[in-house]
């Protein structure tokens, strides 16, 4: 996997420098991805977007063990896992109401027609 993010790296003499980082860091990114996310596969692939993105864009870290850096990573790491967390929850929330809706109702027509929420029940109830 750390060839990876070394092929994505924009100079190819911070092959040294970044296996430091990766040492340093990725327990460190993917504490911060589970702690958010609280799932620990997609924590995993969190992290592994996250160290991407940084080794795409590797040239603007200095030192590694500065604070700067530190906090740098951890905005792009909260970042992205802010997307994660809000993606895998629109999608569960999804997933529970089209299991809860019966299959016969055209709920796009219902979205563009202006009915309160008694006439949608008592339609939904047909």
């Amino acid at each position: 996997m750390l060839a990876l993010y070394i092929s994505a790296l924009p100079d190819k003499s911070d092959e040294n420098k970044f296996n430091s980082f990766y040492i340093e860091y990725k327990q460190y990114l993917l504490k911060i991805a589970h702690d958010q996310i609280h799932d620990f596969q997609l924590a995993e692939d969190c992290t592994h977007d996250v160290l991407l993105y940084i080794a795409e864009h590797f040239d603007k870290i200095g030192n590694i063990h500065s604070k700067e850096t530190k906090g740098y990573i951890r905005t792009i790491a909260h970042a992205y896992a802010n997307r994660y967390y809000n993606n895998t929850t629109k999608e569960i929330f999804l997933e529970d109401i089209t299991e809860t809706l019966p299959d016969e109702v055209d709920y796009i027509q219902l979205a563009y027609t202006n009915i309160d929420a008694d006439a949608l029940r008592k339609y939904a109830a047909q």
